[in-house]
Formats: C-alpha cells, structure tokens, sequence
C-alpha cells in the first residue's frame, strides 16, 4: 500500500468536495468563512499526516481498508461499522487508501467545527482572554491527529462534538442529537451507555423538570437501556453485566491486554488516582518514547495546566453561575467513561485517541466555569431556562 500520483490527484478531488461540505455546515452554524477554512485547512493537513504515517508504520486504518474491499460481512457495532461505511469510497468509488482515509478526515472535521460553535457559544459572555484560549483549544495536534483517519476515532469524536453542540439548544437541535446518538452507536455502543445513564442522573437532580418531561426520558431510557446495555456489554465482551464477580475478572483480564511496547503500563499494580491521571495526561515530556508521544505530551501538557486552573476557580468561586443540569449531564457523562476506560486500557497510545470521547466535555465544563466578562451582560444572554427538557 503506496501513496502513488493518481491517489494524490483522487485525494484532491476529496479535498475540494470536502471544503463545500464543511463550508455548507459551518454557515449553518453561524461560524466565519475565515474560521471555517482555518479549521478545515489544520485538520486536513493533520488528515494528511495521519494517512502517511500510518501508510510508514501501519496501524488499524490499513486493515480497515483492506476489509472494506472485499467487505461480506454483516453490519453490527464498531469495526464492521467503519468497514462499512468505508466500504462506499473504497470499493464502490474505486478510491486509493489515501483518499479513503481523508474521506474520514471530513467527517472528524465536520465534528471540529461542532465543537467549535458549541465552545463558542459557551464563551460568548466571557472575557477576550478566555475567547482566545476556546478559539485555540480546537487546534491541539492530538485532536486533530486522532480524528482525521479511517477508524472509530473520527466518527466517534463527529457523534460526541454533535451532541455536545446539540445541548446547547437541545429543543431546536434534537435531529442532530439523535443522529450523534445512532453515530455513537455504530461505532462505540457502551459509551453511549454512559451517555443513558449520565442523563438518568442528571434527570434524577433537575428539580426544573416537569413530571412529564422525567417520566418521558425516564421511558425512554428504560426502553434504551433494555436494548442497550445488553449490547454494549457483548461488544465490550462482558458476559454478565449484572455480576460484579465478572465485571472484576473482566477489568483484570482488560488491564493485562495491550502490555506490549513502549506506550505499555501495567496498571494492575497502579492505584486508582494512579490510573486515572496516567489515562489522561500521559505521556508526559519525560515519558514520550517517541515523536508521536512527545506530541502527545504537549497536548496533555496543557490538558493538565487547565485542569489545575479548573480545580483553582472551583474551589475560590463561592457562587457558581454555570449550568447546574447540563454540568451534572457533562460531568457524568466525563466521569463515566474516564473511569470506565481508564481502569481496562493499559496501553497510553491507545488512551492518547480514545480520551477524545469525554475530553470535549470537560473542555467545555472548563470554559463555562470561566468568569463573565461582565455580570449584567452574562445575565442577558443567558438562556431563561437551561432545563435538559426544554
């Protein structure tokens, strides 16, 4: 598998049709044209360096191009469902792996510019400072690396940037909701279990709800989660999810795989906070192994410098003005999957793509717990009701 001339002109063609796309959505969404070709520019080289890299040193992408030329299996939840989406450039269209993957990259870039409008209604009271640092967050390489190639890992930051942007208006965006949800589904089921049972909790605490509104979504989520968590755990491999006897041997059965190479931790032996800040902010400068990790360690670098300064604001700010149930939605939702994966993924390089499911999340509980730039203009354009059912 090669990068020859004909793949670089099918790859242009890909990237032009894909700017129009992006650029349709991003107007749509009330984002500058400037804006928009800033982002789609960074991600697309990141799409290129993805494909390239992997084309030098292998990786899933390749095995996902190669099943989807000669796809005959039947669709189900993760790989078979990348393979069968990719099956549509690859086989249909004719298209070299190269192509395939920037196909991809438009996907995560469509989801870069969801997480971009929905940072930027967060901050859109804040100060110039905290404007800058939402406008920049978006560019960090890992993110842009991770969701610009044929795998899970763009269409599952497309689904989570869609409703994270669906819940800042949730009744006038519910479509796209819905369909971050399908897209979840088809590629990492069990998160959108977390998803279901975040909003359970969060339902549970929003004393604005209507009587109706819960019994609607507690309705809904029995009926979901019946239908759901039985499959998750099948995809996930856990036999008996009601067993804790079985979900313990799983988790040590998880923390065993993926122990070869350098990215390797056993984190068998590590203690709970050990694994959790092990799983999000490393590597770190001093642990990269190699280039891909010290690029890493910037991007985690500066996931930990605003972790910190959230903890500072948390514990200085006596009166919080950000959103109680839509904080609750995001924070359980963040806690669940940090916790989930941290404690069944002994592998950093793996840790380093699969964090971008809930790291968009905290960004935002970031952002939004910054100060106002000014009280009174806070308290105008805030919405009247943040309820999750309005």
């Amino acid at each position: 598998m090669s990068i020859t001339i004909e793949s670089l002109i099918e790859s242009f063609f890909i990237l032009v049709a894909g700017w129009f796309v992006v650029s349709v959505i991003g107007k749509r969404i009330n984002l500058r044209s400037m804006r928009i070709a800033q982002l789609y520019l960074w991600h697309s080289f990141f799409g290129v360096v993805y494909a390239v890299t992997v084309v030098s040193i292998g990786g899933d992408a390749t095995q996902y191009y190669e099943d989807a030329l000669t796809n005959d299996s039947e669709f189900a939840p993760g790989a078979s469902a990348v393979t069968a989406l990719a099956e549509i450039p690859a086989a249909h269209l004719g298209l070299s792996f190269l192509a395939t993957s920037l196909s991809f990259s438009i996907l995560g870039c469509i989801g870069l510019i969801l997480f971009d409008s929905a940072l930027k209604s967060t901050v859109r009271t804040k100060t110039r400072l905290t404007q800058k640092m939402a406008s920049m967050i978006v560019l960090l390489p890992s993110l842009n690396f991770w969701s610009s190639g044929l795998g899970k890992d763009s269409l599952a930051f497309l689904a989570v940037s869609s409703i994270l942007w669906s819940l800042q208006r949730i009744s006038a965006r519910s479509f796209v909701l819905v369909c971050g949800c399908l897209i979840l589904f088809c590629v990492r089921p069990h998160i959108l279990a977390f998803l279901v049972l975040a909003l359970v909790a969060t339902t549970v605490l929003d004393r604005k709800s209507s009587f109706l509104s819960k019994s609607t979504i507690y309705a809904v989520t029995i009926l979901c989660g019946y239908s759901l968590v039985p499959l998750a755990a099948k995809y996930v491999g856990l036999d008996d999810p009601s067993s804790i006897s079985t979900i313990n041997e799983y988790i040590s059965t998880r923390q065993g795989l993926n122990l070869g190479g350098g990215s390797s931790l056993d984190i068998s032996t590590m203690s709970l906070p050990a694994v959790v800040f092990s799983y999000m902010y490393r590597p770190l400068f001093f642990d990269a192994h190699n280039s891909l990790a010290l690029a890493s360690s910037f991007d985690n670098g500066i996931l930990l410098l605003l972790s910190i300064g959230y903890l500072i604001s948390a514990l200085n700010k006596k009166k919080r003005n950000y959103r109680i149930n839509k904080t609750a939605l995001l924070f359980g939702y963040s806690a669940l999957v940090w916790m989930g994966t941290a404690l069944t993924t002994a592998n950093l390089g793996i840790a380093v793509r699969q964090k971008w499911m809930f790291v968009p999340a905290l960004l935002l509980l970031y952002f939004d717990s910054r100060r106002d730039r000014h009280p009174d203009i806070a308290q105008i354009n805030r919405p009247r009701s943040n309820s999750l059912t309005q």
